[in-house]
């Protein structure tokens, strides 16, 4: 995959889980930005893999250049599971 620059939109975010999702009540992906700022992606569960949480950017989402980190976040009623996390780097623009 080539560079992610700030302020990129529609791009999609896929993040593996390792279980299945089927019959999870709530998934997100929480986001840990640069500068320490949280945000949480309502995902939504891969049509052909449901071990995997799909997301698209929109504008503010990916608004600071840096090492960004996302943790997949899945619930089943009362129990709440977290993915692994994965660090990912987004470019500042001309970078």
């Amino acid at each position: 995959m080539s560079k992610v620059y700030q302020g990129t939109v529609d791009l999609p975010v896929a993040v593996a889980t390792g279980i299945t999702l089927t019959g999870a009540t709530a998934t997100q992906i929480r986001v840990k930005k640069p500068s320490g700022a949280l945000a949480t992606w309502a995902a939504t569960i891969d049509g052909s893999n449901a071990q995997q949480l799909n997301y698209t950017t929109t504008t503010g989402d990916l608004n600071e250049a840096g090492r960004y980190f996302f943790q997949s976040y899945a619930a089943f009623g009362a129990q709440v599971l977290f993915g692994e996390t994965i660090a990912v780097d987004i470019f500042g623009v001309f970078e």
